[in-house]
């Protein structure tokens, strides 16, 4: 059986694992609870592929979870309840259905009037749903799922109940709120109450994420923010440990707080970040950059069994302007080397904690600029299951041939 564009293909290849004949026995071992969470990993991760403008990755997860319905439909034929061709005609009828201004006779003269449309058939086919179940009176929440994370699902409860009318006024009242349950969780603190203040806690929560819906903001995506901007601060105070030579554990409170401080500043100086070439004194910095990236890390040690040294590294800067650094308050937070004869883009890295903010991005174009200069095509190495392997593909490289198993060789043509 060979790969195929075609999405019979894919229906065929998850028959065959699930034929008991000649099957795959984990496939075969599956049900629908037991698959469930990867369905719902899936869909993690095609949007953390989104969040990280990896398009490579985008693909990738796009195909896995792809597997999922396919997989589902399959196990469901097998017990007589649908197959994938039922769930096929079931979204393309709810489609068509909702969407009378472009399938139908009516026309929508905006995006706002045609949304309306599609809310009010959401609300028919509630009714609809609930009487095939035989319940009279249906619930506008009967339809948000119980899976859903929690600030999310929160979110939609609370957007369900203001359609009746069921809301705050303004952003201010439910401003007013969430200080009410602040102070209800320290009131529950107080009294040494556990089962109290877990239940402050969840109204303080459900409260911030009604304050998100106002302020016209994803709870979920606003929190998943806050989480990797966390992550990159603390990869900063773990460098700072590093050049100051003290493990984080033994830094105390007080150090750490000042390392803290010191991102966060620079955090609020957008801009203050610059790119330049390469000098022989940026050397130490640039293996700083490099052994502190913590995918794929490389010690000294092993950079010099690859024949990457601080002398070769000074005498490529010192021969051609081959390397540049992208510079935060006189420090190398991170940097990009060629080899202009071969025509290949060397290394491009940047610290943990300057991760997100486009200097990767900053540091290839302007090796690309330099390449392209005297070469028609360029062309780098990469592992071929690294975070960079989709960054570069993001960014135009591509005619991908495998190197070795592990590693990928990739292309890019002058523009």
């Amino acid at each position: 059986m060979q790969p195929s564009r075609d999405i019979s293909r894919l229906i065929e290849i998850m028959a065959a694992l699930r034929n008991p004949v000649g099957g795959c026995p984990w496939d075969l071992e599956q049900d629908f609870s037991s698959i469930r969470h990867y369905t719902i990993e899936e869909a993690y991760e095609v949007s953390d592929a989104i969040e990280r403008g990896d398009m490579g990755d985008l693909r990738e997860e796009l195909g896995d979870l792809l597997l999922q319905p396919i997989y589902h439909a399959q196990m469901a034929q097998e017990a007589g309840h649908f197959d994938i061709g039922d769930v096929i005609y079931g979204i393309t009828e709810k489609l068509i259905r909702r969407h009378p201004h472009v399938f139908g006779e009516q026309a929508a003269r905006d995006a706002e009037m045609a949304k309306g449309r599609w809310e009010a058939i959401k609300v028919e086919e509630r009714a609809a749903k609930a009487a095939r179940k035989g319940e009279t009176t249906p619930s506008i929440l009967d339809d948000v799922p119980n899976v859903l994370p929690a600030l999310a699902r929160a979110e939609k409860l609370t957007k369900r109940a203001a359609k009746v009318g069921f809301d705050w006024p303004d952003f201010a009242a439910v401003k007013a709120k969430v200080e009410e349950e602040l102070a209800e969780v320290a009131e529950a603190q107080a009294s040494g109450n556990q089962a109290a203040t877990h239940e402050e806690i969840g109204d303080l929560l459900f409260a911030i994420a009604n304050l998100a819906r106002k302020a016209g903001v994803d709870a979920e995506g606003a929190l998943r923010d806050a989480n990797f901007k966390f992550t990159r601060r603390f990869h900063y105070v773990e460098e700072r440990c590093r050049e100051d030579g003290i493990e984080p554990k033994d830094a105390g409170l007080e150090r750490l707080d000042g390392y803290w401080n010191e991102i966060r500043a620079a955090d609020k100086q957008p801009g203050t970040v610059s790119i330049r070439s390469a000098e022989p004194n940026d050397v130490g910095s640039i293996f700083h950059v490099r052994t502190s990236v913590t995918e794929n890390v490389l010690t000294v040690t092993q950079l010099a069994g690859f024949g990457i040294t601080k002398a070769s590294i000074t005498e490529m800067i010192l021969s051609a302007p081959c390397a540049w650094v992208a510079v935060d308050a006189e420090k190398v937070v991170g940097f990009s080397m060629i080899d202009v004869d071969e025509a290949s883009l060397f290394a491009a890295f940047v610290l943990p904690s300057y991760e997100g903010k486009g200097l990767g991005r900053k540091l290839v174009q302007a090796a690309e600029d330099a390449l392209f200069a005297r070469h028609q095509v360029a062309w780098l190495k990469t592992g071929k299951t690294t975070r960079a392997a989709g960054f570069y593909r993001h960014l135009g490289w591509g005619n991908e041939t495998d190197v070795d198993g592990t590693e990928i060789r990739l292309e890019k043509s002058r523009p």
